[in-house]
Order: C-alpha cells, then sequence, then structure tokens
C-alpha cells in the first residue's frame, strides 16, 4: 500500500535516471554538427535523419503516454483496476485456505465432519463460504484445529472488510493519484526538453519542422512518427 506503484517506478528507474545518458546519445555526430543541412551529401543526409528521428520518436512517445495516462487518469478506470484487486485477494485467500483445510484433512479427516469424499474444488467452496461468513453441508469444521483454521480465516475478511476498505481504497488510491500525476507531469517535461535538444542541436524551428523534414528524406520510422503525431492531437 505504502510502496510506490510499478509504473513510477519504471519511469524513476528507465527515464529520469537515463535522461542526461539519452541525451548524449542522441548528439549529432562531429562530421556533420556544424555543416548547414544545404551542403550534406546523400550519405550526410541518411545520418542526418536517422540521429534526428531517435529524439523526435522520444518527444512523441513521452507525449504520446502523458497523454494516453492523462485519458486513463479522468477515465475513473483507477477505480475498477482497485475492484479487481480486492477480488484478486479474495480469490487468492480462498484459494490458500482451501489448501490448509485440504491439508488438514488428509493429515487426519476426523478434522471435519464430510458427506462423502470432498474434492479439492469442494474444499475451495467451503472456504470462499467461510470468508463470507457461511457455511456449507458437505464439510464442517469439528476438531479444535480445523475450527481454529476457520475463524482465522473469518478474522482475515473482518481484516479486508476493515483495513483494506478504509486504507487500500483512501490512501493507495490517492498515493496512487499522485504518483500517476507525477509521471504525466514529468513526461511532458521530458518531452519539452528533448524538444529543446533538438531546436539547439539540430538547428530546427519547430519539432514540427523535424517532421515536416523527415518525412521529406524518408525516414525509416516515419509512420510511427505519423501515427504518434495524430493522436497528439
Amino acid at each position: 500500500m505504502f510502496k510506490p506503484n510499478l509504473l513510477f517506478q519504471i519511469y524513476t528507474t528507465a527515464v529520469v535516471q537515463n535522461r542526461e545518458k539519452l541525451i548524449t546519445d542522441y548528439r549529432l555526430a562531429d562530421d556533420i554538427r556544424d555543416l548547414p543541412l544545404e551542403v550534406l551529401n546523400e550519405t550526410q543526409l541518411k545520418a542526418w535523419a536517422a540521429s534526428l528521428e531517435k529524439p523526435v520518436f522520444y518527444n512523441r512517445v513521452c507525449l504520446f503516454v502523458a497523454k494516453t495516462l492523462r485519458t486513463y487518469q479522468q477515465s475513473g478506470m483507477s477505480i475498477i483496476f482497485g475492484v479487481m484487486t480486492v477480488l484478486a485477494l479474495v480469490i487468492g485467500t480462498s484459494f490458500v485456505f482451501a489448501v490448509v483445510n485440504l491439508v488438514l484433512f488428509k493429515i487426519d479427516p476426523a478434522n471435519f465432519d464430510t458427506v462423502g469424499k470432498p474434492s479439492f474444488f469442494k474444499f475451495i467452496y467451503y472456504s470462499f463460504n467461510t470468508l463470507v461468513f457461511s457455511g456449507i453441508k458437505e464439510i464442517d469444521p469439528t476438531t479444535t484445529v480445523a475450527q481454529a483454521v476457520s475463524m482465522a480465516e473469518k478474522f482475515l475478511a473482518l481484516f479486508l472488510i476493515g483495513i483494506f476498505a478504509a486504507s487500500m481504497i483512501s490512501v493507495r488510491s490517492q498515493r496512487y493519484s499522485e504518483q500517476l500525476n507525477a509521471v504525466i507531469v514529468g513526461l511532458e517535461e521530458d518531452g519539452r526538453i528533448m524538444e529543446s535538444f533538438i531546436r539547439d542541436e539540430y538547428r530546427i524551428a519547430s519539432i514540427e519542422e523535424a517532421l515536416v523534414e523527415l518525412e521529406r528524406l524518408k525516414a525509416s520510422m516515419g509512420f510511427v512518427l505519423g501515427y504518434l503525431t495524430r493522436n497528439l492531437k
């Protein structure tokens, strides 16, 4: 609940910590850096375009991901993922206690009063019903150990309902929203930083002009850059 979410960790590790290295890698080769575009031969133009499309692609990806995350943030989908997390935890808890109860039954069938020989699925069914404070007639704990396991599962259900609902939904959602917003703002800033780098390093007035030049030179990533740009509008 209190650890950074996975997206925030990935952004911090993959982008923030490598920002300076990326800018260094995207610099023009020394032999063409100070030459006007008009005097470059065909080989040099290809090298220039191949070098330019990397920072342009980085800029487009940053802004595209930021826009996508902003749309996701405003859509309320995080609530659905929160519900899915709760359901996954309920399923996992039911499964674990089903295994524990099955082991107790294998050790000593007298731990339960059963109808016939219950299957593993029947123990999952029994465990789920115990978690929601119910029971089934096919399996009933009879010994102290089996009853203690049943009580532990019911206590855990109270823990999930109380602590998880109060803390997870409020605290985690707030932290998730803050960290998601930090990633969005960071990606937008990274896009602006890269655009400024392109203007200075490649002596191009804007990112739009860079895209036009790459299209004119038939850059290898032209289709991808076009798709990302169209989806930024």
